[in-house]
């Protein structure tokens, strides 16, 4: 439960409360707090600390809730905790909330620890910078704003000018911007907002005005939720999602059915929402959704149907020269190929008509397309396939194969003939340069650690591209590399600077690998202050996961920094297996 989650962490805390200093000196910086006590014997208790059963809330099982599951009766007395609005589970949650506020009440350090977790917490945060049009963008939060502000400015070193700040949208903070997508020359923008953490989003518009300010449209779309958002290259609309209006008048966000028969809908910018053609939907197949992207040459629409949560989807594309313009706005007219009230079918061409692997577009010459995907090849592999002659799928030539270890996890191309692949190499991340034509690697970049490649902007327009680092200790670093460069290699382009001391040289991180009762490697990282007697006498906080297919890779967390500064405290993370 909850409670003891916190009870067994604060016993962690008291076994140094003697000789934890407050964690922040006068100047700001971090101090670390030296062991002196040695460890308990195992299995012997950390603390004079306790709660006893006693303690614990009373909770009420309803015995009579039992189901019959596939002929096996499954009993589930807390079924009530599941409606977070009834009474009783208010008064369950308060109960809760008091016993564990007794618990860290009694922490000695907790106040000092607060203050150094405040401190570790705001500091200034910056997104991948990205360019569309002929300006670069970017996402920055000073420290503890709510939510992230976009940025724009002409050139990386002009000054950056707000083009949609979130935070002002409402008194609380609680309005996200979910996604951006820029039109194919930078000039408009369409972008999701939603209300208080609820999946559902309203798509608006705005222009990029003189000085780079924003110029709000009319537009609004609602009933919009899993939505992508994709720009034809006239500049004119844009492909999303939506459902159905709800049957109930409800507010949307607390309604418990099951959204179905999502629907693919084009927009052109101007027009109202009422007017907006349903491209593509399958009333045979509820739960399917429909993701939308347009090639980089402007030519194909590519829609992703998936269904769960799977790493599969079947692949289908639109010719959109197949695709009339009206004789009056001179936008993509679909109204004769509408859903539900078009003359004729829309002539949309099955690929991949399976859920047997995952498929994504990465680029295109003309009718070649090359394609990331997991078929026959669980650490994925990158392919290509003529549409005029695609053949089966276990046909197309492989561009980069599948490695024999390592994982695939992004390919971007460039301009000319360039593709940046992404592996992750024993969960550490690997950036390699190869040719777009034949696969060939050029070059593997050379990273700053131990770390993990998080954001990643390039398109074929350009032979540059960014990507961020991010390690256990490094709060985040912003790369640049120029394939038109003599040398071409990561530049610093900026470095998260935390508002008290801190230098990430003064810690180690090493990776080791643990054999699993069968024989099998698990590998683990290691962090701590440089100079720290690894004697088992210090605090020590191992955390692992392993489950669907997600990797637990080296990332910066201020909570975890300031558990390694403010306890002299050791952090390990383990890769379980299930975890890819």
């Amino acid at each position: 439960m909850l409670t003891r989650h916190f009870a067994r962490s604060c016993q962690s805390l008291l076994r140094v409360s003697q000789t934890v200093p407050s964690g922040l000196g006068r100047s700001g910086s971090l101090r670390a707090a030296v062991m002196t006590r040695k460890a308990a014997a195992a299995g012997a208790p950390q603390s004079g600390l306790t709660v006893q059963p006693s303690e614990y809330p009373q909770v009420y099982r309803d015995e009579a809730v039992i189901e019959d599951l596939h002929g096996v009766k499954v009993a589930d007395p807390y079924r009530w905790l599941e409606d977070p609005d009834s009474p009783e589970t208010q008064a369950f949650v308060e109960a809760q909330n008091k016993l564990t506020q007794q618990v860290l009440e009694q922490c000695e350090t907790r106040g000092q620890f607060k203050e150094l977790f405040t401190a570790l917490y705001d500091y200034p945060k910056y997104g991948t910078p990205f360019k569309r049009g002929d300006r670069y963008y970017y996402y920055y939060n000073s420290g503890l704003q709510q939510q992230y502000v976009l940025y724009g400015q002409d050139d990386l070193k002009a000054k950056p000018v707000v083009l949609l700040d979130p935070n002002t949208l409402s008194n609380d903070g609680t309005i996200a911007l979910k996604d951006a997508e820029f039109s194919e020359n930078g000039q408009l923008m369409a972008y999701s907002l939603s209300s208080g953490g609820s999946d559902w989003c309203n798509i608006k518009v705005l222009s990029v005005g003189p000085g780079g300010n924003a110029v709000q449209h009319d537009d609004m779309l609602e009933h919009v939720k899993f939505s992508s958002i994709a720009w034809t290259h006239d500049h004119m609309g844009f492909f999303y999602n939506r459902f159905p209006d709800p049957k109930k008048a409800a507010d949307l966000g607390t309604e418990t059915d099951t959204n179905q028969n999502q629907l693919l809908c084009y927009h052109v910018v101007g027009q109202p929402q009422s007017t907006d053609v349903v491209v593509l939907a399958d009333p045979n197949h509820p739960l399917w959704m429909f993701g939308a992207e347009v090639t980089d040459d402007g030519r194909y629409l590519i829609v992703y149907v998936s269904e769960g949560c799977q790493p599969q989807n079947r692949l289908f594309y639109l010719d959109l020269h197949k695709v009339a313009k009206s004789p009056v706005s001179n936008a993509l007219d679909f109204s004769s190929f509408d859903f539900f009230n078009g003359s004729e079918p829309l002539p949309i061409v099955k690929l991949i008509d399976s859920f047997e692997a995952s498929w994504s577009y990465v680029a295109n010459d003309s009718e070649a397309f090359t394609l990331k995907t997991n078929y026959s090849a669980p650490r994925y592999r990158v392919v290509r396939v003529n549409l005029n002659t695609p053949g089966a799928p276990s046909t197309w030539s492989d561009i980069v194969p599948q490695h024999p270890k390592d994982l695939l996890q992004s390919a971007v191309a460039l301009q000319g003939d360039a593709l940046v692949v992404r592996h992750l190499r024993d969960v550490k991340s690997a950036l390699g340069l190869h040719e777009l034509s034949t696969g060939k690697l050029l070059q593997e970049f050379q990273l700053p650690g131990i770390g993990s490649v998080g954001g990643f902007s390039g398109n074929r327009k350009s032979r540059e591209f960014f990507f961020s680092f991010t390690s256990f200790v490094e709060p985040g670093s912003t790369y640049r590399v120029d394939l038109d460069a003599s040398n071409p290699c990561p530049e610093l382009f900026r470095a998260t600077q935390l508002k008290v001391q801190h230098n990430p040289v003064d810690y180690e991180v090493k990776q080791v690998f643990v054999t699993s009762k069968d024989g099998t490697q698990v590998p683990m990282f290691i962090t701590n202050r440089k100079g720290l007697k690894l004697d088992g006498n210090n605090p020590a906080l191992l955390y692992g996961y392993g489950g669907f297919n997600i990797p637990l890779e080296p990332g910066f967390s201020a909570s975890r920094l300031a558990w390694l500064a403010g306890y002299g405290g050791v952090f390990a993370q383990t890769n379980l297996r299930g975890g890819g």
